[in-house]
């Protein structure tokens, strides 16, 4: 179990935005000025936003559920593999969520897709 508490959460995203207000009212001519700051800032609060859950501190999305199943039910699913889980067929897909400063991609974010969803 994690000690982080909403505070933790709150202060880890209050640094988040002082860095995105930072960036944003930078006029120099560094693109990766901040960079880092903003990156190790975001995965802070996607980390403990996640332990946080995990914990039952805040709430799962239906969303977040439902991946979190076909994650664990299927977790060597590959970019756009199609599978059926309880009825329903959902796709693998993957995208970019972060770049190095030679602009390759340093991580990289799964999602499902429902095949069977007529809403969209």
């Amino acid at each position: 179990m994690s000690s982080y508490t909403i505070k933790d959460l709150e202060a880890a995203q209050a640094r988040l935005d002082l860095l995105n207000g930072k960036w944003d009212s930078y006029s120099g001519n560094n693109p990766d000025k901040y960079r880092s700051d903003i990156h190790a800032a975001a995965r802070e609060c996607e980390r403990v936003e996640r332990a946080l859950k995990e914990n039952g501190a805040l709430a799962w999305s239906t969303q977040e559920l439902l991946e979190n199943g076909l994650d664990k039910a299927l977790p060597d699913a590959r970019n756009k593999q199609v599978v059926e889980y309880r009825g329903n067929r959902y796709q693998r897909r993957w995208i970019p969520v972060e770049r190095g400063n030679s602009g390759l991609v340093s991580r990289w974010q799964g999602y499902w897709v429902d095949l069977d969803d007529t809403a969209s």
